[in-house]
């Protein structure tokens, strides 16, 4: 009974005062006229009125788009220096090189193993296959005998002849063939 009565006394107090607010006076009054009805005088003042009222509201737009714009460039930049900051202490933990070690490597990895791989094998490949083609296909000299001083050469053809040098071939041709691929992945790729 005592919360009806409150809710009706501040009903009571309250309704005059949301009428009053609700009743608005129209101090101005609109009236509608056609452009060609103005003499140019006032056509001329009222368009430069509204041509004014216009700009400001842009410039006030415009203003409003600076401020949000200089609100956003200084939260992302006290956000970037924080984490740079936070990102540098961590980098200087045991942990954080680590982290920075996997991270390089997720990165680099392939092509370091490629490269470390590859370009040794590719050194000792090259050096066989030139050794072997040599042996295999080029003919050499080879010393003879000396006498008095003199030294005598002779020519000698390489000794594997037939399929075992086809083979040897194109077994010396596939390795290179891999340590290439395998180098140029490694740099390349």
């Amino acid at each position: 009974m005592k919360k009806l009565i409150a809710m009706l006394l501040t009903l009571a107090f309250i309704t005059p005062l949301a009428m009053a607010a609700s009743a608005t006076t129209n101090a101005e009054e609109t009236i509608m006229v056609r452009k060609s009805d103005l003499p140019p005088h006032v056509l001329k003042d009222l368009e430069e009125r509204q041509a004014l009222a216009l700009m400001s509201q842009r410039i006030e737009t415009y203003g409003k788009w600076v401020g949000i714009g200089k609100e956003v460039g200084s939260a992302v930049n006290d956000s970037l220096s924080a984490i740079t900051t936070q990102a540098d202490n961590f980098a200087k933990t045991g942990v954080g090189k680590f982290t920075v070690f996997i991270v390089a490597y997720k990165v680099l990895g392939k092509d370091l193993v490629g490269m470390t791989i590859g370009v040794p094998l590719l050194v000792v490949w090259i050096t066989l296959f030139v050794y072997f083609w040599r042996r295999l296909y080029v003919p050499r000299k080879v010393l003879d005998r000396i006498e008095d001083k003199k030294r005598f050469y002779k020519v000698v053809q390489p000794s594997v002849e037939g399929e075992d040098r086809q083979v040897a071939t194109a077994a010396l041709f596939i390795g290179f063939l891999i340590a290439m691929v395998w180098t140029l992945k490694g740099v390349i790729f």
